[in-house]
């Protein structure tokens, strides 16, 4: 993180993984909380499902709360793509992942409590490509539909069609 002395007062900077149109290579900020969340999750580069379901749930949360807007990024996409390095769909992989099994206890991300432990983005994605394209298809129909999702997760689940012990691909076919 990169102190900016400026007139109007300090500005924050941390890296960006890809340059802006204009030719950015620092996301500029006066929040240093925001500085400092994006500077750790740029940090969780050792690929665990632990730091990649903090990335789904501060993706989640940032398309809610729209801080892109205040950090001068037209829309999450591009925000994502800038900050992460993320292409469009991964972006949406691992936003909805978060909009649908993560719930927030004293601001802290916790995965839906029904949910096994044993799984991670990569199975609730997978339970995300099978839901009825209507519940998934945009981001919009997304939020509208969290309740639908989970009760139909609770219901696979109650059933047993699918459990803590499934592969990503068992859950996928």
């Amino acid at each position: 993180i990169e102190v900016i002395n400026t007139p109007d007062g300090t500005k924050y900077a941390v890296s960006l993984a890809t340059p802006t149109k204009n030719g950015n290579t620092k996301l500029e900020c006066y929040d240093i909380a925001v500085v400092n969340e994006i500077a750790t999750l740029q940090g969780l580069d050792t690929i665990s499902e632990t730091s990649e379901t903090l990335k789904c749930a501060y993706l989640a949360k940032a398309s809610q709360n729209e801080i892109y807007k205040s950090l001068g990024f037209n829309d999450i996409y591009d925000f994502a793509s800038h900050v992460f390095g993320y292409a469009r769909a991964t972006t949406f992989q691992y936003m909805r992942v978060g909009l649908v099994f993560v719930d927030y206890e004293d601001k802290n991300p916790v995965m839906w409590s029904y949910l096994p432990a044993t799984f991670t983005k990569t199975h609730l994605s997978e339970i995300l490509n099978a839901m009825p394209t209507e519940w998934v298809a945009k981001h919009e129909d997304i939020i509208s539909h969290v309740d639908d999702i989970r009760n139909e997760v609770k219901t696979l689940l109650t059933s047993g069609t699918i459990n803590a012990n499934m592969s990503a691909s068992a859950i996928r076919k």
